[in-house]
């Protein structure tokens, strides 16, 4: 009876030991080299206190605390490159007007019908430089055409046949509105977009402004 009592306290002497290096190893911000105390016949080192349990059972290490020092390695951490915002899903780069390109078509004071590219234009710096290729290129302008119909065409180099063509609404009966149109455009080199209507009258064309700009090899 004497022998299990010893025995008794010995296990108790045995699992408070634990308790308080638990205690130690969790609250302490580095790790400390200690030996748990036991039973004179065995001793338990601080690896054994984070893989066992008091009853023997697997358990979870205690998570590392965050040193606060290593938040100044995060910051100074180069931040990760930012996606190109100008392509599309397909990664076709855009050209589009700046908020200065923009025209305002209410101030035109002219009854008489036409037409005006704001964008592209040699007006604004890099406005003709469109980048590489493939590209899709915005264009913009104020108009005052019959029906509002906006005519474009598209010309490559010094081809005189047009490679892309189109049409837009616009202005009409006296008033000028903005017009808009784009198209993308996959052969580096200069290009010429000219605006034109059909006059409803003669059935002649009448074109009324054209700018150009470049596309870069991609």
């Amino acid at each position: 009876m004497r022998a299990l009592q010893g025995q008794h306290r010995r296990t108790v002497r045995h699992v408070r030991c634990v308790v308080s290096l638990r205690f130690v190893v969790v609250g302490a911000a580095t790790a400390l080299m200690l030996v748990a105390c036991g039973s004179d016949d065995e001793q338990l080192s601080i690896d054994d206190l984070g893989s066992q349990s008091e009853d023997g059972d697997d358990v979870d290490e205690p998570e590392a605390e965050d040193d606060p020092e290593d938040g100044d390695d995060d910051a100074d951490a180069e931040p990760a490159a930012e996606e190109d915002d100008d392509r599309d899903e397909d990664g076709i780069a855009s050209h589009r007007p700046p908020a200065e390109a923009i025209p305002d078509c209410g101030a035109i004071d002219d009854e008489s019908p036409g037409a005006t590219i704001a964008f592209p234009s040699p007006d604004g710096d890099g406005w003709q430089d469109a980048g590489d290729s493939p590209v899709t290129v915005e264009v913009v302008g104020c108009s005052n055409t019959f029906e509002a119909n906006v005519q474009y065409e598209a010309y490559h180099g010094q081809d005189s046949q047009p490679t892309l063509d189109g049409f837009t609404m616009g202005g009409s009966l006296g008033n000028w509105e903005e017009f808009r149109f784009e198209e993308t455009y996959w052969t580096p080199g200069e290009w010429r977009v000219v605006v034109f209507e059909i006059d409803a009258e003669s059935g002649d064309r009448v074109d009324y402004d054209e700018q150009t700009f470049v596309v870069d090899p991609g």
